[in-house]
């Protein structure tokens, strides 16, 4: 009678308040809003936090000094906001090198060169046309590929600018301090390819993933326990033997290109790897016509764990996958607004959130297999979401 009675509440649960616990959806570049996608926005976090996101990407990027940044690249932010100033006029409409230089004892050599800006807080910026250009430094001489576009923009710049003319860029101290505020968010990194860096800096180790492009990065992560996923590139140069590397080296999770479905021999490599409980996460959602969330759920989860996706779908509500809680092992109730939970396992942490979804309490480091607390919700519905050493669990009770 017992098992039946979770059933019934745990269903009722989700049907009221379906919420993505698991990652099985991850919010593409934050998600969409309103009619944009792809922005890296404040704004982009909170529409798809309610819409019951609770994995987010974000691509992080660097400024010339080295701070991190909500953005996917200067190219394309240039082409989503307004690059009006005189300093980034010169710079954004141009292929440009930059070269941070600390003293004014230099001398630059370069075929074709100008120097667009030089200043106490932006240091000396060099534009040129040749690929071998030598940049003399004192006695230090280095290299500098004058082709390649690099990392243009300030962060004082960059947080001067609207994405679309509206939404809000982040930089760290933004987005550590939106996840501070929802603190059943995941983040998961993009571009930035520095796991001792961005665990670092990031507010909560735990509730950080990262997308990682070289093998020297996952080792450092493994070393840090940082949570990652083997990107694609890394994945192409495993040779044949794919399956084996991945076990043998315990790789976790995988982010790839849902284009890769379409060939037989990773069909089989994603089923091995599911059958094996590595998560194979694909983007490219959105990219060809017709391939939108709808397709991907109805025709390719069944190779995979889950997808980057702009948007929240009606569907998603339906096939979210919730943790198996039919067993003897955790007990939750409240009575006159004592909130009691016993588990098997070891409890990790607590939300407990109103019918309307709204996070109302959390309790974290519990380190027990019993759990008290008051909880004043005024004799309504409430949905506990209960971390335990192997799982996490939701349901919803009534607050008596």
């Amino acid at each position: 009678m017992r098992k039946f009675f979770f059933f019934i509440i745990l269903n009722f649960a989700y049907n009221v308040f379906p919420v993505d616990y698991q990652g099985h959806y991850i919010a593409h570049a934050g998600g969409g809003v309103e009619n944009h996608n792809y922005t890296n926005t404040l704004e982009a976090l909170v529409y798809n936090y309610e819409q019951g996101f609770r994995f987010f990407e974000l691509d992080i990027v660097e400024d010339i000094y080295g701070n991190l940044l909500a953005a996917h690249d200067w190219k394309y932010w240039k082409s989503i906001t307004s690059c009006d100033s005189i300093y980034e006029k010169e710079v954004c409409d141009t292929i440009t090198t930059i070269v941070k230089l600390d003293s004014t004892s230099i001398s630059i050599k370069c075929d074709t060169l100008s120097i667009i800006e030089e200043d106490e807080t932006i240091d000396t910026i060099v534009k040129c046309d040749t690929s071998n250009t030598t940049v003399e430094y004192d006695s230090l001489v280095t290299s500098i590929d004058c082709k390649q576009v690099t990392n243009i923009v300030t962060e004082e710049h960059f947080l001067t600018h609207k994405i679309h003319d509206k939404y809000t860029p982040m930089n760290m101290e933004m987005i550590n301090q939106w996840f501070a505020e929802h603190l059943d968010a995941v983040l998961v990194t993009d571009k930035i390819d520095d796991p001792e860096k961005m665990s670092s800096l990031f507010i909560d180790k735990e509730r950080l993933y990262m997308e990682l492009f070289s093998f020297e990065s996952i080792t450092k992560a493994k070393e840090l326990n940082v949570n990652y996923m083997m990107s694609e590139n890394v994945l192409y140069k495993l040779g044949e033997k794919k399956y084996e590397y991945l076990i043998e080296n315990e790789i976790p999770a995988l982010a790839v290109s849902r284009r890769l479905i379409e060939r037989d021999e990773y069909k089989e490599l994603f089923l091995n790897c599911k059958a094996s409980n590595i998560k194979v996460w694909v983007f490219h959602v959105n990219f060809d016509s017709g391939k939108d969330e709808k397709y991907v759920l109805d025709n390719e989860m069944q190779y995979i764990y889950g997808m980057y996706a702009d948007r929240w779908i009606e569907d998603f509500e339906m096939v979210t996958t919730i943790p198996d809680i039919y067993s003897d092992k955790l007990m939750v109730s409240c009575a006159r607004g004592i909130l009691s939970v016993k588990s098997d396992e070891e409890i990790k942490s607590i939300f407990v959130y109103n019918i309307s979804g709204k996070l109302i309490a959390n309790y974290s480091d519990i380190g027990s297999y019993e759990f008290q607390t008051f909880i004043d919700n005024s004799g309504g519905m409430l949905i506990v979401k209960i971390q335990t050493t192997d799982s996490i669990e939701v349901l919803k009770i009534s607050a008596n």
